[in-house]
C-alpha cells in the first residue's frame, strides 16, 4: 500500500528540522570561531558580516553586540553611526570586555560626539592593561577627541570635483599630475632603514628628477618617535644622498607621512597624527624658506578636508587651483576614496535651531514634518521630522536669513506655514525654538516662538552630527564646465582687517598684534610648563634608579653576611645575622622608594605628554593667528581671532573681556 502523501510530508519536514537544528548547532559554534579568528588577526571588514549572522541568532548577547558595533566601523561606512547604538547597549553589560569601551570611543569620536569619545577612552583608560593602551594610543586618541571640538570651529565649504574608490595599495595612481608634473613612486630600498624593513614599511615620494630632494617617511633607526619626514638629495647619477629627518616643527612624537613640497618650492604639505589633529591623520601646511632650509609652524587645514579619520597626501597644482588628497571617512576597511577639490575654500556659516514641538490638541500626537524654504531663492533647504516621543528636532541652515517653515502634524490634515528670520553668525552656532500646535476659537493654528536670544549650551557639534556626517561626505558639488577655476585665492571679507578683533567681541583699545602678544606668552607658559614637569619627570627617574641600585646592594650584602653568619657560632652568628636582617630591611625600604618613585615618573610622564600635546595644539592655533595677521584677509583673520576668544573666555571669561 501506498504511503500516504501527507503521512511523507511530516517525514520530510521531521527530518529537515533535525538536520537543520543540527547544521545551526555546528555553524553557529564554526561562525563564532571564523569570527573570533578574523577579529583577533584585526580583519574587521571580514569580520563584520559573520557577527552581523550571529547577531541576528542572538539579538542580545553582549559580546556579539559589542564585536558587530566594533566591526562595523570598518566593515561598513554607512554603518558607522549605527555602530554606536550597539556598542553603547553592550557597554552596560556587567563583564563585557573593557575593549567594548575603546570601540565605543572611536564610534563617537568618528561620528563627531567628542564629549562622549573623551568619556569612553577615559572608562579604557581605567579598565585596561598598560600595554593595551600604549598599543591602541589610547593617550593620542584623548587628545585628538579633545581637539576636535575646537578644530571644527572652522569649518570650510569644499568645492569638490571628483571622487574616486581605490584600494589602500594603489590609491596615488588616481592622482593627476598634469598641472603638477613628477611622479609619484614608492620609496626605493636604499631609502629605507632597517626598521622600515622590519615593519614592511614604505612611504609614497613625488619625485621631480635629478637634481632635486625627495621627501619621504621613515622610521628611522629605531621608531622611538614612530614616523618621521626625511628627506635625501637626488644626485646626477640617480642615486640618493643619506637620507636625514627635517629639522624644525614638522616632526612630532607621533606619526608623520605623505610629504609634499608644492612646485612653488615654498610651501610643504604632509599628513600628522600630532599637531592637534582631530583623528587619525590630518592634513598640515607649512611654510618652507628653501634657502635657509627652515619650515614654518604648520597649520592644519580645517574641516571638511580634515575629518576624525585618516585625511592623506593632499598634492595641489602648480597654480593652487586643484588638489587631489585621500581619505578614509567612506570606506571600509582597505579602501580609500580620492577627492579631487579646489584649493580655494571659504568659512562656512552653519546655524543649527534645536526646537520642540508641542501638540496642545492632542498632547500624545508629537510627529510633525518640518519643511524648510530659502525666502530669497524659495529653494527646500531641509526636511525633518520631530521625536514621536519628545517632539524634538534640528534643523539645519547655511545661512542667517529670511525662511519659511511650512509644518504638517502627521494625523493632521492641515499644513501651517511661518516665517523664521535666523540670525547671522559665525562659525557652527546652535539657537533655540518651540513650536506649538493651538486651537483658538475652533480653528487650529502653530506658534513658533524663537528663542535665538539663547544659545544652546550642549555639545553643539553632537547636534549637528548630521550635517557634520554630510558635510565630510564630499560628494561632487562642483561643475568645472559651469564657472571657471581661480588661480588664486580672492578676498571674501569687505570689513576691515584692523579691526577684526572688535568685531570678535574683543574690547576697544586692544589690537590684532596685541592679542597675539598675549596668546604667545600664554603659550611660553604651558611651555615652561611643560618644562618643569619634564625636569620633575627626571628628577623621579633618577631617584628611582638610584633607590634600585641601593636596594640591590644592600640585597647583596644581607646574602653576604647571611653566608657569612652560616660560617660562625654563638654570639658572632647572631650578630651577623642581627646585621644582614637590617641590610633586608634596608633593602626592602629602598625598593618601597624606587616604586614610589617610578609611579610618580610614569604620571609625569604622562602629564608631560599631556602638556606637550596641549602646547603642540596652542602653539599651532598662535601660528595660524600670525600668519592670518601678516596676510591682512578679514575672514580668516576673523575666524583665527574667533579661536582665540573662545579660548580665553573658556578660561576665564572676565579676564578675556577685561
Amino acid at each position: 500500500m501506498a504511503t500516504p502523501i501527507k503521512y511523507i510530508s511530516c517525514l520530510v519536514f521531521v527530518s529537515l528540522f533535525s538536520a537543520l537544528n543540527t547544521f545551526a548547532q555546528f555553524s553557529e559554534q564554526d561562525l563564532i570561531k571564523q569570527a573570533d579568528d578574523l577579529y583577533d588577526k584585526g580583519s574587521y571588514a571580514e569580520a563584520m558580516p559573520l557577527y552581523s549572522q550571529l547577531l541576528s541568532l542572538n539579538p542580545t548577547n553582549p559580546k556579539f553586540n559589542f564585536r558587530y558595533g566594533a566591526t562595523a566601523l570598518y566593515g561598513d561606512a554607512d554603518k558607522k553611526e549605527e555602530a554606536t547604538k550597539y556598542l553603547k547597549f553592550a557597554s552596560t553589560k556587567s563583564g563585557i570586555d573593557p575593549e567594548c569601551y575603546y570601540f565605543l570611543g572611536r564610534a563617537y569620536h568618528l561620528n563627531y560626539q567628542f564629549d562622549d569619545a573623551v568619556k569612553a577612552y577615559e572608562k579604557y583608560q581605567s579598565l585596561a592593561s598598560a600595554a593595551d593602551i600604549k598599543e591602541k594610543e589610547v593617550d593620542l586618541n584623548l587628545s585628538m577627541a579633545r581637539n576636535g571640538q575646537e578644530l571644527l570651529s572652522g569649518i570650510k565649504e569644499i568645492k569638490v570635483l571628483d571622487k574616486k574608490k581605490s584600494s589602500i595599495e594603489t590609491f596615488f595612481r588616481i592622482y593627476d599630475l598634469n598641472d603638477i608634473g613628477g611622479k609619484i613612486l614608492v620609496t626605493p630600498d636604499e631609502l629605507l632603514s632597517a626598521e622600515d624593513k622590519k615593519r614592511n614599511h614604505k612611504s609614497l615620494i613625488h619625485f621631480r628628477g635629478t637634481g632635486t630632494t625627495v621627501y619621504f617617511s621613515s622610521y628611522g633607526k629605531n621608531g622611538k618617535t614612530g614616523l618621521d619626514i626625511y628627506r635625501a638629495e637626488v644626485l646626477p647619477d640617480g642615486t640618493f644622498s643619506e637620507p636625514a629627518p627635517l629639522t624644525g616643527p614638522i616632526n612630532t612624537p607621533y606619526d608623520e607621512d605623505f610629504p609634499y613640497l608644492h612646485p612653488d618650492n615654498a610651501t610643504f604639505y604632509f599628513s600628522s597624527k600630532g599637531h592637534g589633529s582631530m583623528g587619525g591623520y590630518d592634513v598640515f601646511k607649512a611654510g618652507f624658506d628653501s634657502r635657509a632650509g627652515v619650515f614654518s609652524s604648520p597649520v592644519n587645514l580645517d574641516f571638511a578636508i580634515n575629518t576624525p579619520d585618516d585625511d592623506l597626501f593632499y598634492l595641489a597644482d602648480s597654480l593652487n587651483g586643484l588638489a587631489h588628497f585621500a581619505s578614509t571617512r567612506n570606506s571600509k576597511q582597505g579602501e580609500i576614496d580620492v577627492y579631487k577639490v579646489l584649493v580655494k575654500s571659504a568659512p562656512l556659516e552653519v546655524t543649527l535651531v534645536k526646537g520642540t514641538f508641542f501638540n496642545r490638541i492632542e498632547e500624545k500626537r508629537r510627529l510633525a514634518k518640518i519643511s524648510v524654504i530659502d525666502a530669497t531663492t524659495n529653494q527646500e533647504i531641509d526636511v525633518q521630522y520631530t521625536d514621536p516621543a519628545t517632539g524634538d528636532y534640528v534643523l539645519s541652515f547655511p545661512r542667517g536669513g529670511r525662511y519659511k517653515f511650512l509644518v504638517e502634524e502627521k494625523e493632521g490634515d492641515k499644513i501651517h506655514a511661518g516665517m523664521v528670520d535666523i540670525p547671522v553668525s559665525q562659525g557652527v552656532k546652535a539657537y533655540l525654538q518651540e513650536m506649538e500646535l493651538i486651537a483658538s476659537a475652533g480653528v487650529e493654528k502653530l506658534l513658533i516662538n524663537n528663542l535665538f536670544d539663547q544659545t544652546y549650551d550642549g555639545d553643539v557639534l553632537a547636534l549637528a552630527q548630521k550635517m557634520l556626517r554630510q558635510r565630510a561626505a564630499l560628494d561632487v558639488n562642483f561643475d568645472p564646465a559651469s564657472e571657471s577655476i581661480p588661480d588664486q585665492e580672492e578676498n571674501l571679507g569687505e570689513q576691515d582687517p584692523a579691526l577684526a578683533y572688535t568685531d570678535v567681541g574683543f574690547p576697544v583699545g586692544l589690537s590684532n598684534e596685541k592679542i597675539l602678544e598675549q596668546a604667545e606668552s600664554r603659550v611660553e607658559e604651558l611651555k615652561d610648563r611643560e618644562n618643569e614637569i619634564r625636569d620633575l619627570r627626571l628628577g623621579a627617574s633618577i631617584a628611582a634608579n638610584e633607590y634600585f641600585s641601593e636596594a640591590e646592594s644592600e640585597k647583596a650584602k644581607a646574602d653576604s653576611l647571611v653566608e657569612y653568619a652560616e660560617t660562625l657560632e654563638g654570639d658572632e652568628r647572631s650578630k651577623a645575622m642581627f646585621e644582614a636582617s637590617l641590610a633586608q630591611l634596608n633593602a626592602q625600604n629602598a625598593l618601597k622608594k624606587a616604586g614610589n618613585a617610578k609611579a610618580l615618573g610614569d604620571e609625569l610622564d604622562i602629564m608631560e605628554s599631556e602638556s606637550a600635546s596641549s602646547y603642540d595644539a596652542e602653539k599651532a592655533r598662535i601660528d595660524s593667528l600670525r600668519l592670518a595677521i601678516d596676510a591682512n584677509e578679514y575672514n580668516d583673520l576673523y575666524l583665527a581671532l574667533k579661536r582665540e576668544k573662545d579660548i580665553r573666555d573658556a578660561i576665564d571669561p572676565l579676564e578675556a573681556n577685561a
